[in-house]
């Protein structure tokens, strides 16, 4: 089998251990106000958005950040062309953002996170900001090109 290039992500946390500890899934992002203090964008309680999860069990993720341009359907499809193996519940966005707040990317720029609702993807874009974590939400499909420059990070579980 031949190996694939990743042309727009880099591994970052090679040789680590991130896991996440099981979840009942009762957490959701727009009721998250200790953990997201500057901003939580108000789709999260629409759409469904504002749905609890379901229950989860202990998961190891990566972190990977990008070196090269894309959408946001390029950069997941690097990952894996499965995007149900990549997706995170709200609660576990959650739980990753308190306990590897470190692993977030600084100085303002993004780290992506993708959820489903039903059948629909879509990416949970958070910021480390000095005053706290500002999170937001886009749909997938959204064609805006981010610039690997900027070196947003990517947390998805590990696939083995």
């Amino acid at each position: 089998m031949k190996a694939r290039k990743n042309n727009i992500l880099k591994l970052i946390s090679q040789g680590l251990r991130l896991v996440l500890y099981p979840s009942d899934g009762s957490e959701s992002i727009i009721e998250a106000k200790k953990t997201f203090t500057e901003y939580i964008q108000g789709d999260f309680g629409k759409n469904g958005l504002e749905e609890k999860g379901i229950a989860t069990e202990e998961t190891e993720v990566v972190v990977h950040e990008m070196v090269g341009d894309g959408t946001s359907p390029q950069i997941f499809a690097e990952l894996s062309p499965d995007l149900d193996k990549l997706v995170l519940t709200q609660h576990q966005i959650i739980q990753f953002c308190q306990r590897f707040r470190a692993w977030l990317r600084q100085k303002g720029f993004s780290t992506f996170f993708l959820m489903k609702v039903d059948d629909s993807y879509y990416v949970v874009v958070v910021h480390n900001d000095p005053n706290g974590l500002d999170v937001r939400v886009r749909n997938l499909i959204d064609t805006q090109v981010w610039p690997g420059e900027n070196h947003r990070r990517i947390v998805s579980p590990k696939i083995v």
